[in-house]
């Protein structure tokens, strides 16, 4: 009787442990996001702020076309944070993948890693 219980309870941490694992698993799946890299040039001239993105994540096709390229929720917290802190994209040229998230401010890469992409300048009223 013993026997039986202590395979019992063998085989219970087995399966637990491959229903947790299955989990896991199925879980780190649905983050994987795979992209190419995207570069962009913001020009002297040229005003990419929130409004601007918010265009180009309505699919307005001849405003922002790699900033479409970005996931739309990853877009959709950038904006956020442009028209929190009332800022827009400095001239320069940026490059990242677009599957990167977005994450105050910052990019955080597949590894996990917050990287300065973006250089923001504020909006003079």
């Amino acid at each position: 009787m013993t026997k039986a219980i202590g395979i019992f309870v063998y085989l219970s941490v087995i399966i637990t442990g491959m229903l947790v694992s299955h989990k896991e698993i199925d879980e780190s799946k649905n983050d994987i996001r795979i992209g190419k890299e995207i570069t962009v040039v913001v020009e002297e001239h040229e005003l990419i702020d929130a409004v601007y993105l918010k265009n180009a994540l309505d699919g307005e096709a001849t405003i922002g076309k790699h900033f479409q390229l970005l996931d739309p929720n990853e877009l959709g917290k950038m904006i956020d944070y442009m028209e929190k802190n009332n800022l827009k994209l400095a001239p320069g040229k940026y490059t990242f993948n677009q599957a990167w998230k977005f994450d105050n401010g910052k990019m955080v890469t597949h590894a996990g890693e917050f990287v300065d992409v973006f250089v923001f300048s504020e909006i003079n009223n």
